[in-house]
């Protein structure tokens, strides 16, 4: 199970930061990662799912299920290899299904029968995944 460290806090205050000078469309913020980044990704949008438009996150540690509440308004796409040993795909099967056991109907898991701790060979060249992301945005 993934946890929140300083460091986390800090790139979360950056973002901030960033967003309050910079010309940023602050309904289209999103979390995206491979491994300890997908981790990561979970992370920040569980502390800050006012922050986030959305998130795909990839062959991660997913964090505890008790989160799964303040995950249920953000669309989330997990991508996970059955056979990742490294970092294996139950706790995002854990968490995807409490969250939508919490009501958040926007978050899906993509498993790939046999993949073990890589990206999916359809992310790249693809582009069917940005499509869905950048189609997210926060209400205002």
């Amino acid at each position: 199970m993934a946890h929140a460290t300083p460091q986390l806090r800090a790139a979360l205050e950056l973002v901030e930061a960033i967003t309050s000078r910079e010309p940023v469309d602050r309904h289209r913020i999103y979390a995206s990662g491979f491994s300890m980044g997908g981790s990561t990704g979970w992370l920040a949008l569980s502390a800050r799912p006012d922050l986030f438009a959305a998130g795909v996150l990839m062959s991660a540690v997913a964090p505890d299920r008790t989160q799964a509440a303040a995950l249920a308004r953000i669309p989330v796409l997990a991508m996970h290899g059955d056979a990742d040993t490294e970092n294996p795909i139950g706790s995002d099967r854990e968490l995807v299904a409490a969250i939508r056991a919490a009501g958040g109907r926007q978050a899906r898991l993509r498993v790939y029968a046999g993949l073990e701790h890589s990206p999916p060979g359809d992310l790249i060249p693809g582009d069917w995944w940005r499509d869905w992301l950048f189609a997210q945005h926060r209400s205002p």
